[in-house]
């Protein structure tokens, strides 16, 4: 699945591992969170240059064609 937004297109296993990264941690926050203290404990899924990505993607695999098309698993471990 592809998404657009002006020019900017959403790769799939950007989607899928920050929908999927934000479930986990509002799960582990153990209670209901606002907005403001989900942003205080995450980061790291807020910023694009210092991305929780980067830590478990390398960056010519967050650039793939195959990215853009499919989940892919994380690859740099």
């Amino acid at each position: 699945m592809r998404w657009t937004v002006g020019v900017v297109v959403l790769l799939e296993s950007v989607r899928f591992a920050f929908s999927s990264s934000a479930a986990h941690f509002l799960a582990r926050a153990g209670a209901p969170q606002t907005w403001e203290e989900f942003a205080t404990a995450n980061p790291d899924l807020l910023s694009w240059k210092d991305s929780i990505l980067n830590k478990y993607y390398r960056a010519e695999t967050l650039t793939s064609a195959l990215a853009k098309s499919t989940f892919l698993f994380p690859d740099k471990l």
